[in-house]
């Protein structure tokens, strides 16, 4: 690869189990680790990366203190649950506007650390909003939240962050308007989609819907596969217009 132009020696002292490692920054501001050790000798200098600069423990009530957001209300409130016989209570800093629940929910037991792993998250963040097709959230179930607040980010970010959140609501509402519920499925589609899958139906093909998460998916076929398939409602069927469709159940986890 091009040798870049300058490689850093990351100094950083602030993480659990920090070792120095080396990286450059690219024209686009983004940083990569450089492995060729050969090649430190003469041109390295020290500088802590971004993902290793200090911690910044923020509070539930800093972020709803120091975040305004034009149209939209703030508030601390709580969230508790239970885990291995040990109950938890999390501080939240919640933000409402324009049908828009933005939730960002803090790590109690990281910021109670006297030092972080680098990988550690602040909070969680969890977006959800109305749409023509009810509420929608950004959090895929079992996979990743909406986002997260991470300990290098400081107000300045988190703020960047629900930012985006708000411009991806407003993408995604206009997305979901020309979107139809599948009778009997209820995921999504596209008048486009809709149409592709009648015509791979017909031709004796199957197609796949499956959650963005942790859940149920689903393979239609036109003729039966197997004895655990089962027959799709008749409203799905008049929603595609291929009779008979069979479902075969996908546990997606």
């Amino acid at each position: 690869m091009t040798k870049p132009d300058k490689i850093y020696r990351c100094t950083a002292k602030h993480y659990l189990g920090d070792k120095p490692h080396y990286w450059y920054p690219t024209p686009e501001g983004e940083r990569h680790y450089w492995t060729d050790k050969d090649e430190h000798i003469g041109r390295r200098q020290e500088l802590t990366c971004q993902e290793h600069r200090e911690p910044i423990l923020l509070t539930a009530e800093a972020v709803v203190k120091g975040i305004e957001i034009p149209g939209f209300t703030s508030e601390v409130t709580s969230e508790s649950w239970a885990y291995g016989g040990r109950k938890e209570t999390l501080p939240v800093a919640k933000f409402t506007g324009d049908g828009i629940t933005i939730e960002v929910k803090f790590n109690q037991l990281a910021s109670q650390r006297e030092k972080l792993h680098a990988y550690d998250y602040l909070a969680s963040g969890h977006t959800s909003f109305t749409s023509t097709q009810g509420i929608r959230t950004f959090d895929r179930t079992g996979v990743e939240d909406s986002f997260y607040l991470n300990p290098q980010d400081g107000l300045v970010g988190l703020k960047s962050k629900i930012e985006a959140q708000i411009k991806r609501v407003a993408e995604s509402r206009e997305c979901i308007k020309s979107q139809v519920p599948i009778p009997g499925l209820g995921f999504l589609v596209t008048e486009q989609r809709k149409a592709e899958v009648t015509t791979l139906l017909r031709a004796g093909k199957s197609t796949t819907f499956t959650p963005s998460g942790f859940g149920v998916g689903y393979r239609l076929h036109h003729r039966q596969r197997s004895r655990w398939d089962n027959r799709a409602k008749p409203e799905t069927e008049r929603f595609f217009d291929v009779s008979p469709i069979y479902l075969e159940q996908m546990d997606c986890d």
